[in-house]
């Protein structure tokens, strides 16, 4: 542990302080100021205020405040360097407003009246630039590399970008912001760094080739720390929807606070606060180890909070983003305060050079983005059109393009479908429930997981003016129709066509009649049934008909049952044919009768027997032959 001053920091010690040399340029050209005030913190644009003030309004308007005014958009260029020429800071922007104030006051006695006459040119940072008109973007498989490059290309600022998150974005958007308000909740959602030093724009790991030391008996006109119990046990968890898995950092992680005050205030913070917390990652996972990544950020976050210093210093060699080390005297016998990283800082000098500076601080080992800095934003469900739906992994996931996106060129990613039934089960792998994609030009709203507009997802279709009918009179219809034309309609009209069909584009149906309580099944070519077993019964009567041709085939026995009477007509030959015996039985008489010819004939033996009395007749000649004897016999 480091106690005040060694021998090295002793020799380095800086002289004491002295004014800045401070120049403010307009376009160029120098503008003479009675006081400046610059306020810089992380994720912002920064702002400036110059002021010039005259000694009587009639000097004020006389300076012509149209070309005050004009200086509005004007490129500007601060410029602070104490009088050795030592640790100059430069400071470039544009000027936004111009304020010419002539304004009457009381001063602390009411009878005495003060007038300002002042002109406030007031400005932001160069990477004002980035925040202009809030608009809508997207990106696809792209990293936080590529996103940062694409969004700044058109700024011409000197972007340093160096994200510790290396993987690839399947889908990011900028939703309703400017270019900076988008950068900057892509910084605080991934954990990165993201600020403007005064000539950099800086967003992730940012390179500290050195830090600064600040003396409290030198440096430091004022210094305050602060010391707070955060709750930081937290469980993160997410959901890997291709995987289809689940995943959690286990209630054993944790983060290795490597700052010596702050660990020992996360012990008792830790006490303090024993339970767990458990909070979804707030971004897409896209494997495993990122819910582990997400997790540390947000507790290095919480453990950041725990350990802030404020101070005031007349030095302007420490800058936004730069690692200062604080110590004391080596009388006062304490131990280095530690190094912190300047998250937030304000410049005051005035005409004659008199310089001083208000930071405040945060342990440096911490690289995340404090949470007070973030803008929430939550995504509402927005309309699109599908422009893909094949999906190269069968997943059933379909492209979009919201109708912004068109003029630019851009769609989604590959975004999974809601639907009323989904899964799986023991019988039926994939598509077990619902399954209906959109088509390619149908229109869906989009709606977004946690209100993240990295997450959208299909909610459902819409209809519009140009493809909606609507359910008829009294909303008695109701249907499900596919592209080629296959329809299932069902009509709730009772006093009407009370019914279900079902038809294809083939013509082939099938109508239930609900009011009639009858089926009709109709095919324009054929109708195939098929089956182990196969029984049709009727209560009443059953038909049979054919047009041209009827065929019944069995491979085994044929039986036929009738309880009454069978009628069988023939309007031309019949032919019966047996490769087996024919027998027939009657419980009364048998009658065979032709309007022609009858002919018995056996290649074997024809035998009549009766049990009672036979009698042959005839109504004209009777002949009997054989080829060898007739016998007749009692």
């Amino acid at each position: 542990m480091r106690y005040g001053y060694t021998k090295d920091t002793e020799s380095k010690r800086v002289l004491p302080l002295n004014p800045v040399k401070p120049k403010v340029r307009f376009d160029g050209e120098e503008f003479l100021f009675e006081s400046l005030i610059l306020k810089q913190k992380m994720n912002s644009c920064h702002n400036f205020e110059v002021v010039k003030e005259y000694f009587s309004q009639d000097e004020m308007w006389q300076a012509k405040p149209g070309e005050l005014v004009e200086m509005i958009g004007s490129r500007v260029l601060i410029y602070l360097e104490h009088l050795d020429g030592s640790h100059p800071y430069e400071f470039s922007g544009w000027v936004t407003d111009v304020q010419i104030d002539s304004w009457e006051d009381f001063t602390d006695n009411p009878d005495c009246k003060h007038r300002s006459n002042k002109v406030r040119i007031i400005g932001q940072g160069d990477v004002v630039k980035l925040d202009g008109a809030a608009t809508m973007n997207s990106f696809v498989d792209c990293s936080l590399s590529d996103i940062v490059v694409q969004t700044t290309k058109d700024s011409r600022l000197d972007v340093k970008c160096n994200p510790k998150y290396k993987g690839l974005l399947s889908y990011a958007m900028q939703y309703g912001e400017s270019k900076f308000e988008f950068l900057n909740r892509l910084s605080y959602t991934y954990g990165e760094p993201f600020y403007y030093d005064g000539r950099a724009l800086f967003f992730g790991t940012p390179d500290d080739p050195s830090s600064e030391d600040l003396y409290v008996d030198q440096d430091l006109t004022s210094l305050r720390t602060y010391s707070s119990a955060v709750p930081r046990k937290y469980i993160g968890y997410g959901y890997l929807p291709m995987e289809d898995q689940f995943v959690r950092t286990p209630e054993s992680f944790e983060c290795n606070d490597q700052h010596w005050m702050v660990d020992t205030i996360t012990k008792r913070a830790d006490y303090l606060f024993p339970d767990k917390g458990m909070v979804e990652a707030g971004t897409p996972v896209y494997y495993d180890s990122h819910i582990y990544d997400m997790a540390g950020d947000r507790r290095s976050d919480a453990a950041g909070r725990m350990m802030n210093i404020e101070g005031e210093t007349r030095t302007c060699r420490i800058k936004l983003g730069g690692l200062v080390n604080i110590f004391f005297p080596l009388k006062m016998d304490v131990p280095w305060l530690g190094q912190y990283r300047i998250v937030q800082i304000i410049h005051r000098v005035d005409k004659r050079g008199n310089y001083s500076n208000h930071f405040m601080a945060m342990p440096s080992r911490y690289e995340y983005v404090p949470e007070r800095f973030m803008h929430k934003l939550i995504a509402y469900p927005e309309v699109a059109i599908v422009s893909d739906n094949n999906d190269p992994r069968g997943q059933g996931r379909v492209k979009v393009q919201f109708y912004w996106q068109k003029p630019l060129s851009l769609a989604t990613n590959w975004l999974r479908i809601q639907t009323p039934d989904a899964g799986s089960s023991d019988k039926v792998s994939s598509n077990r429930g619902w399954v209906t994609i959109p088509e390619v030009g149908d229109q869906v709203m989009i709606g977004f997981e946690h209100g993240d507009p990295h997450r959208p997802f299909v909610m459902g279709s819409l209809f519009h003016g140009k493809s909606g009918k609507g359910g008829d009179t009294e909303n008695h219809l109701k249907s499900i129709s596919t592209r080629s034309g296959h329809h299932i309609v069902f009509n709730d009209d009772e006093q009407g066509d009370w019914s279900i069909t079902i038809k294809d584009q083939g013509g082939n149906a099938i109508h239930l009649d609900t009011k009639g309580k009858n089926i009709e099944i109709s095919a324009p070519e054929q109708i195939k049934i098929s089956a182990k077993d196969i029984v049709m019964e009727a209560q009443n009567e059953m038909f049979l008909s054919s047009g041209k041709r009827t065929q019944q085939s069995t491979g085994g026995d044929f039986t036929h049952v009738i309880g009454g009477k069978t009628q069988i007509k023939v309007e031309e030959d019949m032919a019966l044919s047996l490769g087996g015996n024919l027998d027939t039985k009657a419980m009364g008489d048998v009658a065979l009768n032709s309007g022609g010819d009858m002919r018995q004939e056996s290649s074997n033996r024809i035998r009549i027997v009766s049990g009672g009395k036979t009698d042959i007749s005839s109504q004209s000649d009777l002949t009997m032959e054989s080829g060898t004897d007739v016998f007749i016999s009692k």
